[in-house]
């Protein structure tokens, strides 16, 4: 055998990233297809963003469209056999008629994939529930992005102190139910694309040490074991859809709640989304700090189709 074909046996083929794939590179995808459309809180299914969700990975199901004036006490839920609707609205969330009016479609998430094909550390969020929001602005229309939200399953306090499986979630109405008191919050991991698939932030326990961020969505929400407070309202007291992200993978995180004690997501330069913070639910879009005004719309959706 010649030393050419030596060579040829035992070389070793170059390092190729891994491709993307799984639900991650979906939700990625989503912000890349969504770059540059508009939307309002008028036009839900003018626009086929619902259809354009929930056909991008097999999983994809969109349970609530919120608005300005639809976020807690404000949304009213639609009932569907499937708990998966064709919304002809904003400020609506979606229960199963079939399955107690359990929220959403009452399946269990199918969990993170992906993630550590993502470029940036994010691979905490592999094998984890979750659940994400496409958000489009108030000025143009114009897409924003996409928040993506993690769930440990853990809870944890405003000392640090984590309750291991305190909360956990394996259907979209434990994200919600039970509400946790005040200074008492889901464990969770964020991640934020940008128009365009960018990822910009994300915040992952990590080196971080102290096992932050929290989030809960409101500790005077009162929800029922379906997972919101009423088919009437989503909630009976405040609510949010949004975080702050200190920065990647460091020792500053912070907790978020829909109501007060719980921690104020609505100032500084990191905030993202929108939500009633003890108050009404006439409310802005926040984006990176920027106050993005109340003609906005989010599509909240998670992995629970099937």
């Amino acid at each position: 055998m010649g030393i050419a074909q030596l060579v040829g046996i035992c070389s070793t083929p170059a390092y190729t990233e891994p491709p993307l794939s799984g639900i991650m590179a979906a939700i990625q995808g989503l912000a890349q297809d969504f770059d540059g459309s508009t939307a309002t809180n008028s036009d839900m299914t003018t626009n086929g963003i619902q259809g354009d969700i929930e056909s991008k990975h097999a999983s994809f199901n969109v349970f609530a469209i919120i608005k300005s004036g639809g976020v807690a006490e404000q949304m009213s839920g639609v009932s569907d056999s499937a708990g998966s609707p064709d919304f002809t609205a904003a400020g609506k969330f979606s229960y199963n008629s079939s399955l107690s009016n359990i929220l959403s479609t009452g399946n269990d998430i199918s969990v993170m994939t992906g993630a550590s094909t993502v470029s940036g550390d994010i691979s905490d969020f592999d094998d984890l529930p979750w659940m994400a929001i496409a958000y489009w602005d108030g000025s143009s229309g114009g897409f924003k992005g996409i928040l993506v939200w993690g769930f440990t399953g853990d809870m944890i306090n405003n000392s640090g102190t984590v309750t291991t499986n305190g909360h956990p979630v394996t259907n979209v109405k434990d994200i919600f139910y039970p509400d946790n008191s005040g200074n008492n919050f889901n464990k969770v991991v964020y991640a934020v694309f940008e128009a365009g698939g960018t990822l910009v932030k994300y915040d992952v326990d990590g080196t971080g040490g102290n096992g932050y961020p929290g989030w809960n969505y409101s500790n005077g929400q009162n929800p029922s074991s379906s997972g919101y407070n009423g088919t009437g309202a989503f909630s009976s007291d405040d609510g949010i859809w949004m975080f702050r992200v200190a920065g990647q993978n460091s020792n500053t995180h912070y907790n978020a709640d829909g109501n007060s004690p719980g921690p104020d997501p609505r100032n500084g330069s990191d905030n993202y989304g929108a939500g009633n913070y003890n108050g009404g639910d006439s409310v802005s879009l926040k984006w990176a700090g920027t106050d993005e005004g109340n003609n906005w719309v989010g599509y909240c959706f998670s992995g629970d189709a099937n």
